[in-house]
């Protein structure tokens, strides 16, 4: 069930992100500068992703070697 929830999750989210970006590329009057948008949007968002994910499993380690 998890794993079903996991993978969905993952294929909506893919989707509406793709959505979102080629609306970016569309909605500007020149495609190359609607693409620089859509992959800065998406570097800044890994970026951020990134850093919360490291930031967590550090905490968590820090808690399982205080225990």
């Amino acid at each position: 069930m998890a794993s079903g929830v996991l993978n969905d999750g993952r294929q909506v989210g893919s989707a509406v992100g793709v959505a979102l970006l080629g609306s970016l590329v569309a909605g500007t009057a020149h495609f190359e500068s609607g693409m620089r948008v859509g992959l800065t949007i998406s570097g800044c968002r890994f970026l951020v992703s990134t850093l919360i994910a490291l930031t967590a499993v550090r905490g968590r380690r820090e808690s399982v070697a205080t225990v």
